[in-house]
């Protein structure tokens, strides 16, 4: 998922404006944190002081969820509230204070009802918040009858969904859409199975060390998807770990795959599997 995240008027000065209300720490650091918390997401940062800056950004149908401070904007841009309700896609309103214990003309939002959700007086926090948000509320997707929607996780069903694969919504409610499932079986499955866009997927997995003992090792392998992204993960065997226990009371082994011997088909196929579980990525660190 591709979530845009746009700061109004004024935000360029996080880290220094007002610290006591919003924080000493930078936009730009945040974001960083942001990027290694949802490493599956490609998150755009647009800042601009402009009212029709922001509305140019919006306007450009590049991403799959917006997260937007407007700022000050927030009380008074019915320009930008337009610029949002035009958009068919997820839309949460953040503000790092809340803005109903500040002062009174900060306490109407023209923009909130254009959007999906409003998360006010979270700090920072706010912006992690909205994206966990778009990530875990069924609520968030915005699907319409005989849209055209990809499975991005198979949850219990492996015999009746496959990830990435198309489907075609024919009834939905306010959680769940019914589709035609592997089996050809008109069934009901929660929205959040499914996206509007089609996951990157995985074109290369390359092991990056030599394999010295397949029973007995550790090696670092490198899985790079077709949206560009690179990620590593590192695999080891029991017998290794038996060996280390020899020498040491302890071993961590956090993010460390165990497969029973070190080759490619063994590494490619625990890979797949978890890539198919939805697990590959919370195991992976990206480059």
């Amino acid at each position: 998922m591709k979530v845009l995240i746009v700061n109004g008027p004024n935000l360029n000065l996080l880290g220094t404006r007002e610290p006591e209300i919003y924080g000493s720490v930078s936009m730009e650091e945040y974001l960083e944190k942001l990027k290694s918390e949802f490493p599956a997401h490609e998150l755009d940062y647009y800042q601009s002081n402009i009212e029709g800056e922001l509305i140019n950004r919006l306007q450009v149908d590049d991403f799959d969820a917006v997260v937007i401070n407007p700022g000050a904007f927030t009380h008074y841009s019915y320009a930008i509230a337009d610029s949002l309700k035009n958009i068919q896609k997820p839309k949460i309103e953040v503000h790092i204070s809340n803005i109903y214990k500040r002062e009174e003309f900060r306490q109407k939002s023209v923009t909130a009802a254009c959007t999906d959700a409003v998360l006010s007086g979270f700090g920072m926090e706010g912006y992690r918040l909205a994206i966990l948000s778009l990530k875990q509320n069924p609520l968030l997707h915005s699907f319409k009858i005989k849209d055209k929607i990809y499975c991005n996780n198979i949850s219990v069903y492996p015999s009746q969904l496959t990830k990435r694969k198309l489907y075609i919504i024919e009834e939905l409610n306010s959680e769940n859409v019914r589709i035609y499932n592997d089996e050809n079986k008109l069934k009901w499955y929660s929205k959040s199975y499914f996206s509007i866009n089609r996951e990157s997927e995985i074109i290369s997995i390359k092991i990056d060390d030599e394999i010295l003992n397949d029973e007995s090792d550790t090696v670092e392998v490198t899985i790079e998807f077709s949206n560009g992204d690179k990620y590593w993960i590192v695999f080891t065997t029991p017998k290794y770990l038996d060996d280390v226990f020899d020498e040491e009371i302890y071993y961590s082994v956090h993010k460390y795959i165990i497969v029973k011997k070190l080759n490619l088909n063994s590494i490619e196929s625990a890979i797949y599997s978890l890539d198919k579980k939805n697990e590959l990525i919370e195991n992976c660190r990206k480059y």
